[in-house]
C-alpha cells in the first residue's frame, strides 16, 4: 500500500511537470496571436474594414481566453508543487479593482451584458497581499461570472465589513444561479456547476479553484451565495484589513 500511494506521488509530480511544460510551451505563440490581434483592431496596420473588424475581434477574444488557461494550468502546476510564490505589499484592492474591471468592458459588451464599477471615491481599502496574483484572482472571478451569464447584468463592488474587520469585493451576476450541490463543488478541481457545463463548454474548471487557493495563501477567502438555479450568484472575495 506504502509503494502504490509513493508510485501515485510520483506519477501525480510528473504529469504536474508534463502539464508546466506544455504551457510554457504554448504561452509564447498564444501571446503573440492576442497582441497581433490586438494591434490590428487597433488600426496599427491600416483601417479595418466592418467586414473584417469582427473576426479580428473574435480572434483576439478568442486568444485572450487561451491566455488565461495556460495561466491557469500553470498556476495548477505550481500550486500542486507547492512552489507558488508571494510578494505581499500593501495594496488598496479599490484602484486594484477599478483597473481590472474596465478591462472586461469590452468582453462583458460582447455578450450585450451591463457591467457595473462601484469603488467609493476618496476611500482606501488597504490589504495585505500579493498585487499581481490579486489582480488575477478578481480577473479569474468576474471571467467567471460573465461566461455564465447570459444576459443581464455584472455588479461589481468593494466594501468593508467592521465586525469582521475584513475588505470585501462582491462579484453579484444575473446568470444562472447555483444549486446548493453545485455550491457545494463549484470551488473544486476541473469542476463546474450543472448549468455551466451547458452554457460554456469551453471552460477548463480551473480558474476558481486557481482563484481560491491563491487567496487562501494569502489569508484570504472566497465564497459564493446563491438563491438557486436560475437566480444569479454572488461572488465573495474578502482579505483582512490591514492593522487588524
Amino acid at each position: 500500500m506504502a509503494r502504490s500511494n509513493e508510485q501515485l506521488k510520483i506519477l501525480d509530480k510528473r504529469k504536474s511537470e508534463f502539464v508546466s511544460l506544455v504551457s510554457h510551451q504554448l504561452r509564447a505563440p498564444i501571446t503573440a496571436i492576442k497582441g497581433y490581434a490586438s494591434l490590428l483592431m487597433e488600426g496599427f496596420y491600416g483601417k479595418l474594414s466592418v467586414k473584417t473588424k469582427e473576426p479580428a475581434e473574435r480572434i483576439f477574444l478568442s486568444s485572450q481566453r487561451l491566455v488565461k488557461m495556460v495561466a491557469d494550468f500553470l498556476d495548477l502546476s505550481k500550486i500542486e508543487q507547492d512552489a507558488m510564490s508571494y510578494n505581499m505589499t500593501s495594496v488598496d484592492i479599490g484602484e486594484v479593482l477599478r483597473d481590472v474591471a474596465t478591462d472586461f468592458v469590452f468582453v462583458a459588451k460582447e455578450k450585450d451584458l451591463t457591467l457595473e464599477i462601484n469603488v467609493p471615491a476618496k476611500q482606501k481599502f488597504v490589504v495585505s497581499a500579493d498585487d499581481g496574483k490579486l489582480r488575477q484572482i478578481i480577473s479569474n472571478v468576474i471571467d467567471n461570472s460573465i461566461k455564465y451569464t447570459p444576459k443581464g447584468s455584472i455588479a461589481v463592488s468593494v466594501g468593508r465589513d467592521t465586525a469582521k474587520k475584513t475588505v470585501a469585493v462582491r462579484i453579484k451576476d444575473t446568470g444562472i444561479g447555483l444549486s446548493p450541490d453545485d455550491k457545494e463543488h463549484i470551488f473544486g478541481k476541473f469542476t463546474r456547476g450543472k448549468g455551466g457545463q451547458k452554457e460554456n463548454t469551453g471552460g477548463s474548471g480551473l480558474g476558481l479553484y486557481v482563484a481560491k487557493k491563491m487567496l487562501e495563501a494569502q489569508k484570504g477567502n472566497l465564497s459564493v451565495e446563491s438563491d438557486g438555479v436560475g437566480l444569479g450568484s454572488t461572488f465573495v472575495i474578502e482579505f483582512p484589513a490591514e492593522g487588524t
